[in-house]
């Protein structure tokens, strides 16, 4: 498949709101053609996205699957290769944030964690190969942390944090899995707080804590410049959005600057 680099085909999860909206809002305006994997199809908010996604210059299509269920994601893998006419790039950026410790988080509550924030990837990782391997600019991008250590994050919540590290150590094992198949695999993850009420940057201890957090959208250019830059050619890898923006000259960070105006995770 001979892709264009600026019109991709890109299968998206968790594309309705915060992060994962952003990035479509960015790649919708870049003319990226998208297919975003929902519960509801045919929901009035999912039906208004699509909308306004496709005013901003993208080809948005809507697939029905539950990606806690394994035959749900190989038929809606399968429907977003046939309707984009193959795959490109998965941004998989879905997941339940429950910031609990052991003894509140219900057994429920952690295996539903684990399947969205860790199962699915590796499923529609899975599925996708086929798919990806045919395309020139092969590439898995996962919102997923460096993995830190720190007792601090795994001790806060240890039920999230490990839901988010499982992802994490998938990018590190698909990407040589995968390096076969000329896909590329890597995560991408804020620097700060982002102002979204399903912001994934509760770990951070590497990274700035600071009394103003930032617009989802710096995390939708940031990965963008991944995809078009084929991620410098690197896999395995753990990128920060404000470095990776650093790396395309941008300097000024004041526009994606917002004041906290509630707890912020």
């Amino acid at each position: 498949m001979n892709a264009d680099m600026y019109q991709p085909a890109v299968l998206m999860t968790g594309a309705m709101r915060g992060i994962g909206l952003a990035i479509a809002a960015k790649f919708a305006q870049e003319g990226a053609r998208l297919a975003m994997i929902v519960r509801d199809d045919k929901g009035e908010d999912c039906q208004k996205i699509q909308s306004e996604l496709s005013q901003l210059g993208g080809e948005v299509h809507l697939i029905k699957a539950d990606i806690r269920s394994k035959d749900d994601i190989e038929l809606g893998v399968s429907k977003a290769a046939e309707v984009l006419g193959g795959l490109d790039i998965c941004v998989l950026n879905a997941s339940v944030v429950v910031l609990t410790n052991t003894e509140e988080t219900s057994i429920d509550v952690y295996d539903m964690m684990h399947q969205v924030n860790a199962r699915s990837n590796f499923l529609i990782a899975k599925s996708a190969r086929q798919y990806l391997q045919e395309s020139e600019i092969a590439h898995i991008c996962m919102i997923a942390p460096p993995m830190n250590l720190d007792p601090k994050w795994l001790g806060a919540h240890l039920a999230y944090t490990s839901s988010r590290y499982l992802a994490s150590m998938m990018v590190v094992g698909l990407s040589e899995e995968f390096k076969s198949s000329n896909i590329l695999v890597n995560a991408l993850w804020p620097k700060t707080n982002i102002n979204s009420k399903d912001a994934c940057n509760v770990i951070q201890g590497t990274y700035e804590s600071q009394k103003q957090c930032r617009h989802p959208a710096i995390m939708g250019d940031a990965c963008w410049s991944l995809i078009v830059r084929n991620a410098m050619g690197l896999t395995g890898e753990f990128f920060v959005d404000e470095e990776v923006l650093r790396e395309d000259g941008v300097e000024d960070f004041n526009k994606y600057v917002e004041s906290f105006e509630e707890e912020v995770f």
